[in-house]
């Protein structure tokens, strides 16, 4: 509505220009909704979020001052998409980087919630992530130790030999933030605000201080940094309880004597018209001049159609033609090595209309990332859940 009306209202303040798609009435309506503003919700374990790769990078930049080297004002961080699956200007495909569906595996999908920010934490790119962090923190923007940057021309490119928190060796930019003065527990205070609203636990806290008086006045501060940036607090939006006990040990359940059949499913994405792959040629009905008459300017010629034509059983048409680009798709069903799915979907019932699809299909049939995701998981009713 704020962003809508071009205004919102707070406590007898008004916000916005009252022009549609005014910004700062819409700013305003987040940041001061009752959610926002509920201490209590940070408690609360179903609320908050894991946060996003990039978001997490930058916003170590932007709280610990990084400051370009005047030889290359404008950063770069290199390799980001697939280093840790996010990078501004570079989403992989319609979705973005992740969609809003994904359910983690865990307490989250068996909680019924989702966690779409998870799907980019694969173990791969949550070490890639924290070792470019501590990477920065310790040598800013430089071309080796898993850093994200690049080194300035003229520089060896390698972290050998440099000292932690000096940035003398070519470093495209590097952390300028200076500690407060005052004890350990001053310093620790205000990295725990800086990078985690101040949610960090006590005992994180009481780590990395002993950490912090232990590397010395000089190390000590670039190692705190490095330390807090590996907190569950840094990497989520909502607060955390440490409960002290160990991780289970999984083991492996106990092998049976039933032989084991696999499906194997690629998934090439991109787009292709597939009403065009497999086309009518020879059929007692009228699905010729229906493919015709719907395909119009976008269907394949006659004469295209008969390049390649197969025969077929048991369906509505004794021959289908196939693409007069797909030869080798032709040749791998006549030597019976490839089959033809066609119009498959999630449908459940042959009583499926669309007036009551909603209804009786328990997925989303017109959304192709939903329909995707039925396919891959190749059991879209859950009979079977979790198995492969």
């Amino acid at each position: 509505t704020a962003f809508r009306m071009g205004r919102y209202s707070f406590a007898g303040e008004s916000y916005g220009s009252g022009k549609y798609g005014n910004l700062g009435a819409t700013i305003a309506a987040v940041l001061l909704d009752s959610e926002a503003r509920d201490s209590l919700l940070d408690a609360d374990p179903y609320h908050g979020s894991v946060r996003e790769p990039l978001i997490k990078v930058l916003h170590v930049m932007r709280a610990l001052d990084f400051k370009a080297d005047p030889a290359a004002p404008y950063p770069i961080l290199k390799n980001m998409a697939s280093r840790i699956k996010q990078m501004a200007h570079a989403i992989p495909n319609v979705f973005s980087f992740f969609k809003p569906e994904f359910e983690a595996d865990g307490v989250i999908a068996s909680s019924s919630l989702v966690s779409p920010e998870a799907a980019a934490h694969n173990t791969p790119e949550i070490i890639n992530l924290c070792n470019g962090l501590i990477s920065l923190i310790k040598y800013g923007l430089v071309n080796c130790a898993d850093n994200f940057g690049t080194t300035l021309a003229g520089h060896k490119s390698r972290c050998s030999g440099r000292k932690r928190g000096r940035f003398k060796d070519g470093s495209s930019g590097h952390l300028t933030f200076s500690m407060p003065e005052g004890d350990a527990d001053s310093v620790v205070n205000k990295l725990a605000t800086l990078l985690t609203s101040g949610r960090l636990n006590q005992h994180s806290r009481g780590i990395i201080k002993d950490s912090y008086l232990n590397a010395g006045p000089e190390e000590g501060p670039v190692k705190a940094q490095e330390l807090i940036v590996t907190t569950a607090e840094f990497h989520t939006t909502g607060t955390t309880t440490k409960d002290g006990d160990d991780r289970p040990t999984l083991s492996l359940p106990p092998a049976t004597a039933r032989g084991y059949k696999a499906t194997i499913f690629v998934m090439l994405a991109g787009g292709i018209d597939s009403f065009n792959i497999v086309t009518p040629h020879t059929c007692d009905n009228n699905l010729v001049d229906q493919y015709e008459r719907e395909r119009r300017s976008v269907m394949l010629s006659r004469e295209e159609r008969e390049k390649h034509v197969i025969d077929a059983e048991g369906q509505p048409c004794t021959k289908f033609s196939v693409h007069p680009d797909f030869n080798f798709v032709a040749k791998l069903y006549e030597e019976g090595e490839l089959a033809f799915y066609m119009n498959t979907g999630v449908l459940d019932s042959n009583e499926t209309t669309k007036e009551n699809y909603r209804e009786v299909t328990p997925t989303g049939l017109f959304a192709h990332n939903l329909m995707q995701n039925e396919a891959k998981r190749g059991d879209p009713f859950l009979e079977q859940p979790r198995t492969g």
